[in-house]
């Protein structure tokens, strides 16, 4: 559901995750741009509604103009205004289930706001690409054993991709490719992945398409990448299709994830 996706935004900005937790949420926010920016936002959407949006993280484009909008629409501050009237209320009550009662009250308007903005400000097929923040995760990508020189050379371009060197990656797999006589299919993943932040989207599609179409047991990977990738592109057409055919079989890597997205682009 979308609003666990938020609340567990919330629970990281407002400390109540494990620290174990956390530090996965923290590495998982270091290496999705898309993801930090969600946090970002959702920062600033609960100091809106508690005192003042500070307005230092949101970026000056056609979304954020929008977005400010709204925040001065009724709605937006009819929503406001039942959060002030709630928090005068439980503010002379020092009771621990009062001041909690008021902290879920206010998550729960972020979330809701969260979820108005995604619907009233633009049309629901230009939030896909959120799904993919929702869903992407770099951990997700393969490990590779390191048994000779050749291996170093594929280690080199995935240490390069994990230190967000994406065009010195792409190098390092090439050389990979050049010297090894026997290439390491899921390695087009990391080519396809590093292509995909370089907005070089096309070449992103078709490295997926080569572990997808391979004979390889993992194929799947490469249909979920490319999912992946068609939902960061709006595509919502070919992401459905790439769901439907991991859907088809129980065993196709992220089967259950798919089966939650297909459920959320109806």
């Amino acid at each position: 559901m979308e609003d666990e996706f938020y609340k567990e935004i919330e629970a990281y900005l407002g400390g109540d995750m494990s620290s174990e937790v956390m530090l996965r949420f923290e590495k998982r926010i270091l290496e999705n741009k898309d993801l930090k920016k969600e946090v970002e936002l959702y920062d600033d959407l609960n100091h809106y509604l508690g005192e003042k949006i500070s307005n230092k993280n949101f970026p000056n484009n056609d979304y954020t103009k929008k977005l400010n909008e709204f925040l001065k629409s009724e709605e937006a501050i009819v929503i406001k205004t039942q959060l002030e009237e709630a928090k005068k209320k439980y503010h002379h009550k020092k009771s621990f289930f009062n001041k909690n009662k008021y902290v879920l009250m206010t998550s729960a308007a972020v979330i809701l706001l969260m979820i108005i903005l995604r619907v009233s400000i633009f049309p629901p097929n230009q939030f896909i690409d959120t799904l993919y923040v929702e869903y992407y995760n770099v951990n997700d990508l393969p490990s590779f054993v390191t048994r000779d020189d050749t291996q170093n050379k594929l280690s080199k371009g995935v240490l390069s991709f994990q230190n967000k060197k994406y065009k010195e990656a792409l190098i390092d797999f090439e050389v990979y490719k050049k010297t090894s006589t026997e290439v390491d299919t899921l390695m087009f993943l990391y080519q396809g992945m590093s292509y995909l932040e370089l907005d070089e989207n096309d070449k992103a599609i078709e490295a997926f398409k080569i572990v997808s179409t391979s004979n390889i047991l993992d194929r799947s990977k490469g249909l979920w990448f490319k999912a992946l990738a068609y939902l960061k592109l709006k595509d919502e057409f070919n992401a459905k299709k790439l769901l439907e055919e991991i859907r088809s079989n129980s065993s196709n890597f992220k089967f259950k994830e798919a089966k939650e997205l297909l459920d959320k682009l109806k």
